[in-house]
């Protein structure tokens, strides 16, 4: 019976720590507008000019918003041995 109130403790504690999350990251003062957000490079991956090897990257950034307590976007850059520059 003690594994059962501790287990629903456990349980309600964390639903309302997630619960608070989502509420703080979802405020209005919390961040911009996801179409006005920078889209330049981070610099995380090596320059093609610097790297003549070939390159996989796997990366991934929080989601925008409140999705941004429960998910993530991920994705994989890929670059060819000896590949040129894009742009």
């Amino acid at each position: 019976m003690k594994d059962r109130i501790f287990l629903r403790r456990v349980f309600w504690l964390a639903a309302l720590l997630t619960l608070c999350a989502a509420v703080i990251d979802a405020a209005p003062w919390a961040g911009g507008d996801w179409r006005t957000a920078d889209r330049s490079s981070a610099g995380l991956s090596p320059l093609p000019s610097d790297e003549k090897g070939a390159v996989v990257q796997g990366f991934a950034a929080r989601a925008y918003d409140w999705r941004g307590v429960f998910a993530v976007h991920s994705w994989i850059a890929v670059k060819e041995e000896g590949a040129a520059p894009s742009r």
